[in-house]
């Protein structure tokens, strides 16, 4: 498990899927964007945005978060030449909503 450190600057929802065979259309996909500081073999930092997906009974609680700071439990995969973070089913994400990390 990695933590995802940064600035949750910006959530969103995508529309569910529809279903071609019944038509009719799934849940909607909630996210988080956060910047986060990463630093290169240079020494210096770049700042890259990482979106996540975050379960739909918490993306109100994420919302009310915007401009802060956070640490986010991640999972990681490489898919096609890139670090792909995602964040597990099994986790609790309630304990990480009311923490403010300190730069």
């Amino acid at each position: 498990m990695w933590l995802v450190k940064g600035q949750l600057i910006n959530t969103f929802r995508t529309p569910g899927k529809v279903d071609r065979e019944t038509g009719n259309e799934g849940q909607p996909a909630c996210f988080i964007q956060l910047l986060s500081d990463q630093i290169v073999k240079s020494g210096d930092i770049r700042q890259e945005l990482v979106s996540l997906k975050v379960p739909l009974d918490l993306f109100d609680s994420f919302q009310k978060m915007k401009g802060r700071n956070v640490v986010i439990p991640c999972g990681l995969f490489a898919r096609g030449g890139q670090l792909i973070a995602y964040i597990p089913e099994t986790l609790d994400l309630k304990k990480y909503l009311d923490q403010e990390v300190q730069e």
